[in-house]
């Protein structure tokens, strides 16, 4: 497999391009720590095909996506793609494990590994609820993607997970008899510098404007709709003293939309749109705000289930977090005492628990010292050691 060494080899499928994938560059980490070689199968670009690169340290081969330019149905690119990938896959004949990103990376895994003899064991990698994952799937098509999942597990030496409730979901949907191993999506620990914080702090006031020392809240991700960002402006709207920063971009739709939404409000002078900063600068802007807001509503199953990486990079950069009561964010929340989950569909109970954290200064207080204590519990150090062990186990079956 081009300039890859001999060892035993765990290979990373995903059909994304492989860029600020950071879950997935710490779990293969963890698998070259239990002594495995690495590389990764990704996207590439429409004009180039079978390029390898580095990308942070690990080989990188990747694939085109669109194998006919001219052809305007994306469908039928897509598809040609899927079969070329299956193909190729198929001929590279020392890959030992096969970690597949998602439920189609893992398609094209299983179809690769086919009447061939010595068959790499597959990693169903999961990084949602799939099932519950798109509010636009019809009822047939859940169902198609109940059994195919259903089908690939059965055929997957291990399958990995973000949290407990997607496990149980999945064990108690397939009936399944060995439950999938949770790895949650938890950053290294982070050394935050806070007179860093408070210069990024200083930056955000000169951007808006003030002179005075308001209650900064702020939400951090990809700017798209269910993500709670309308509420937080409204929220912004009925509280004294705050502000809010969203940090992040989306399309130019969705952030028109957002923009629309803050001028409606009449808060341009209050709500700062941020854009995106590299991963490891994140804690500089988190850590420089008051108050971490992560308002979902549970608009799929998904969403309910969730338990998004932006909570553990709150809890690492020290920032206390109000979030919407779902099982796996409260289970963090209320079981550290970090901050207040909320109903977060109900403004008023939203706007009571700002408010708090406003105004509590006792309370507030207390949420910034439970946090450190949260803070060194939940960092990838202690995350990984369940996944080093399990990959050990694979290395030497």
């Amino acid at each position: 497999m081009g300039n890859l060494k001999t060892d035993k080899k765990l290979v990373k499928l995903t059909v994304g391009a492989f860029i600020n994938e950071n879950r997935d560059k710490r779990e293969i980490e963890a698998a070259q720590e239990a002594g495995f070689d690495i590389s990764v199968i990704a996207k590439g670009t429409s004009e180039k095909d079978k390029t390898w690169e580095q990308v942070d340290g690990f080989d990188v081969l990747r694939y085109k996506t669109k194998y006919i330019n001219f052809l305007k149905l994306d469908f039928v690119n897509k598809v040609i793609s899927f079969f070329v990938w299956v193909f190729r896959i198929r001929k590279i004949n020392d890959i030992y494990v096969l970690s597949c990103h998602d439920i189609i990376a893992l398609s094209i895994g299983y179809l690769s590994t086919l009447f061939k003899q010595n068959k790499p064991k597959l990693i169903y990698d999961s990084h949602e609820f799939e099932i519950g994952r798109n509010i636009k799937r019809s009822k047939f098509m859940v169902f198609i993607i109940t059994h195919l999942e259903y089908f690939l597990i059965k055929r997957s030496a291990l399958t990995i997970v973000v949290n407990d409730s997607i496990a149980d979901e999945l064990v108690k949907i397939h009936k399944l008899k060995e439950r999938p191993l949770v790895i949650r999506n938890i950053p290294h620990y982070w050394h935050i510098d806070e007179a860093v914080c408070n210069e990024r702090r200083k930056e955000f006031l000169n951007l808006l404007h003030r002179k005075d020392e308001p209650f900064i809240l702020m939400y951090h991700g990809g700017i798209m709709p269910n993500r709670g960002i309308s509420t937080l402006i409204k929220i912004v709207v009925n509280t004294e003293n705050t502000v809010a920063v969203i940090l992040g971009e989306g399309t130019e739709s969705n952030m028109l939309k957002i923009r629309k939404v803050i001028q409606q409000e009449e808060v341009t002078d209050r709500v700062l749109l941020h854009p995106f900063v590299p991963y490891d600068k994140i804690w500089q802007y988190v850590g420089a705000v008051d108050l971490s807001v992560i308002i979902s509503p549970p608009s799929i199953r998904s969403y309910f289930l969730s338990l998004p990486n932006k909570l553990f990079e709150n809890i690492q950069s020290l920032t206390p977090i109000i979030a919407s009561d779902f099982p796996e964010l409260s289970r963090i929340i209320d079981g550290y005492k970090i901050g207040i989950t909320v109903n977060p569909l109900d403004k008023g109970e939203i706007i009571l628990a700002v408010n708090k954290m406003q105004n509590d200064k006792k309370f507030y207080l207390q949420c910034k010292e439970n946090i450190k204590h949260a803070k060194e519990e939940l960092c990838w150090k202690n995350e990984k050691r369940k996944l080093v062990e399990t990959y050990e186990k694979l290395y030497h079956e």
